[in-house]
């Protein structure tokens, strides 16, 4: 039994390590900027929102309860396309804890399909926990 824990635990690092390879360095505000490609954007239903969606647009991530399968969809609901397993489980384990912004960097409409970029701000964490504030009476 020991051997599996061990294995689990080899595998915690792993994941850690594969996640912080992935996170690039901040600027010089100390946010973080994801630059991350959907997938999934050919389908006839995603055609049509992003046809309707414009640069500078704000979306959001949805998730499942494991952070495998995220989706991103607009203001409204809809889905517009899918981030592929890496950035899935970044957004899960380092994105999602922390305060962050996404908008829609780039919209290119191919023969195929269009070709959708997204933006992600993940902000600078705030130098002690918010619950934690101390005000002078």
């Amino acid at each position: 039994m020991e051997h599996t824990e061990q294995e689990q635990n080899e595998q915690t690092v792993q994941t850690a390590n594969d996640i912080a390879s992935n996170i690039p360095a901040p600027t010089a505000n100390g946010d973080i900027r994801f630059v991350w490609k959907l997938k999934g954007t050919g389908k006839k239903s995603r055609q049509q929102v992003i046809e309707e969606c414009i640069k500078g647009q704000p979306v959001f991530i949805i998730c499942d309860s494991n952070g495998a399968n995220c989706m991103v969809i607009t203001e409204e609901g809809e889905e517009i396309g899918r981030l592929n397993e890496r950035d899935s489980k970044t957004y899960h384990e380092f994105v999602e804890k922390r305060p962050y912004h996404i908008y829609i960097k780039r919209i290119r409409f191919d023969i195929d399909k269009p070709r959708v970029k997204i933006l992600l701000i993940v902000h600078q964490e705030p130098p002690y926990p918010l619950n934690e504030l101390h005000t002078t009476p």
